[in-house]
């Protein structure tokens, strides 16, 4: 098995995720759907660059 790289996230990058995360939760909740803690968590670390995109894709596609 191939070893993770994680590439570190600038402060302005976190910043940027961060916001897109949030925003992300708020419009899931204007339409409706119940927060599902262990998205929540996955997105946040994708925010702070404990994960790729590519990861977290591939948490979505699990659900």
């Amino acid at each position: 098995m191939a070893k993770r790289v994680v590439r570190t996230v600038t402060g302005a990058e976190r910043v940027k995720r961060s916001r897109a995360v949030a925003a992300v939760i708020h419009s899931g909740r204007l339409e409706g759907f119940k927060d599902n803690p262990e998205w929540i968590r996955q997105m946040d670390r994708f925010a702070k660059g404990e994960i790729s995109r590519e990861e977290l894709r591939a948490v979505a596609h699990r659900r």
